[in-house]
């Protein structure tokens, strides 16, 4: 079951999240005594958001008819969430991705750029390395094993 989106707390949110709370509650406002389909696309044009997402608000603010309650989510994890069990990070050694960058630069300067189908014309295999777009998927395992 996915979890809800992350709200800002009241501390750390932003003047102009406060802001956009306070034109929410206000337009909100006129729908918590009618919300007919023709108010909420008012609404929803209002404040720039689809009429489910006004729908969604309005049930948010129903059960919390508070401003803070209307403060805007902030996408992503809670800070600090682990995706993988105690037992799977301890089994993941730490990599140092420059050592990484810097080995794959020295094998790629081993081997001719026509080894490399993927590499942009006119780029050498070094700095394509470096600049870390090409990182994975820069060398084949065959065109250094001689």
């Amino acid at each position: 079951m996915a979890k809800p989106p992350v709200k800002p707390d009241r501390d750390s949110a932003s003047d102009a999240d406060w802001q956009m709370a306070r034109h929410r509650e206000d337009a909100l406002k006129v729908l918590l005594e009618t919300s007919s389909p023709a108010a909420v696309a008012e609404v929803a044009a209002d404040l720039r958001l689809s009429s489910a997402m006004v729908d969604r608000l309005l049930a948010v603010y129903r059960r919390d008819p508070s401003t803070s309650s209307l403060l805007p989510n902030r996408g992503g994890r809670a800070s600090g969430t682990k995706l993988l069990s105690t037992d799977v990070e301890t089994v993941i050694p730490d990599v140092d991705l420059r050592v990484l960058l810097e080995e794959a630069a020295a094998a790629c300067r081993r081997s001719p750029p026509a080894d490399h189908p993927g590499m942009p014309k006119g780029q050498t295999c070094t700095s394509f390395v470096q600049s870390g777009v090409g990182s994975g998927q820069l060398c084949r395992p065959s065109a250094h094993s001689s």
